[in-house]
């Protein structure tokens, strides 16, 4: 799409946002500049500021905004489709399939009544599939069913890859995931070797794939490989710019390996981009191995931890430093509660039992706070 020339009010705050990164004060700025655009009644510049946001939304994790933003747009877009181009919009048709399933709240039924419009809206304007099939298998593992994600990957093997993706570089991510939602990791330590072998690579996802490798490189018993790779995947998360699923298998490894120092100055940085998101299903990623990893802590003696949590929390002190216990308790709540509304969506107990797998693995049988015993 060609970026539009900008004038007046919209125009100064549209040349102050652009160079900044994504992040809250950008989406502040383009809220605004909608906010104007509306108030002038300038149709034009109302959609092509928030085909702006939809991309800064996406960066941010702000999915809630993201999917009603792009809604928006590709309705504008289906009655002017002259004005206005579609399949620039559908590049974004599947982020919002494969994050749907992040509520608990959107049944199945809603999800595939999504894919099959958006399959017919690809096939229209003569897109590959592969990419919709992706996104299908990914999200086979947030309603927890092995037989979707099979089936969707065999649909996915059968389409051509859009022109300029490197499919190991693009791909490796949500191949990893798909080999461990079937419980193959030594197919996960493939998946990501072949990945850290590729020439050429940019290196924009080299610290997503070497935390993603993390636990299936322990579970094959590679842990100096696993060493490394935490190292290769330390990358800083800021405030408002979303939570990304590879920092809660950091969280998990540290479970592992009980260094009790390293463990909580990583939960601590964590906490409030986590505690931010918008959706359950993020949160849950987070809290997962959070439970196990505080629990872990406790058993290894540490009784209280320094945290920056917002005023909201019931067990909030403005001193900032708090039992250990009521850190791990709130986390396995919150870490239990999620499982259950998700659970509940797709009919089986999949949240639950991963919930559980996790800290027995982290605690190999030994015991653990009583408190915890049998779940809550």
């Amino acid at each position: 799409m060609t970026p539009p020339k900008w004038s007046g009010p919209i125009g100064e705050l549209m040349e102050a946002a652009d160079p900044l990164p994504a992040g809250p004060v950008k989406m502040s700025m383009l809220e605004e500049t909608i906010r104007i655009a509306d108030s002038l009644r300038d149709a034009d510049a109302g959609y092509r500021i928030r085909r702006a946001y939809i991309d800064v939304a996406h960066d941010c994790m702000r999915i809630d905004v993201y999917m009603v933003t792009f809604a928006w747009c590709l309705a504008v877009a289906e009655k002017e489709p002259a004005r206005y181009s579609i399949p620039d919009l559908l590049n974004h048709y599947h982020g919002v399939l494969g994050w749907v399933g992040n509520f608990p709240h959107i049944p199945r039924a809603d999800f595939e009544a999504l894919f099959e419009d958006v399959l017919t809206k690809y096939r229209a304007h003569g897109l590959s599939l592969r990419v919709l099939y992706l996104k299908r298998r990914s999200v086979a593992i947030d309603f927890g069913d092995p037989a979707m994600a099979v089936e969707a990957d065999g649909e996915f093997r059968k389409h051509r890859r859009p022109d300029g993706i490197n499919p190991i570089e693009w791909e490796a991510g949500w191949q990893l995931q798909h080999d461990r939602f079937l419980g193959d990791e030594e197919a996960a330590v493939r998946t990501a070797d072949a990945f850290f072998a590729l020439s050429g690579r940019t290196g924009r996802r080299d610290a997503y794939l070497a935390n993603l490798s993390l636990m299936p490189l322990l579970h094959v018993g590679r842990t100096a490989d696993a060493a490394a790779r935490f190292d290769v995947g330390a990358k800083p998360l800021k405030l408002g710019t979303g939570y990304g699923w590879d920092h809660a298998d950091r969280l998990e490894y540290l479970a592992h390996t009980a260094d009790p120092r390293r463990a909580l100055r990583e939960f601590a940085a964590q906490l409030p981009v986590a505690l931010a998101q918008t959706d359950a299903l993020t949160r849950f990623g987070f809290w997962r191995p959070a439970a196990a990893l505080l629990a872990r802590m406790e058993a290894e003696g540490v009784r209280e931890v320094s945290l920056n949590v917002p005023e909201r929390l019931s067990w909030y002190d403005p001193q900032g430093v708090y039992p250990l216990a009521v850190v791990s308790d709130w986390a396995r709540w919150e870490a239990s509660d999620i499982a259950g509304q998700f659970d509940r969506r797709n009919g089986n107990g999949y949240y639950r039992k991963w919930l559980e797998a996790t800290s027995d693995a982290v605690f190999g049988g030994q015991p653990r706070p009583d408190r915890f015993s049998g779940g809550q």
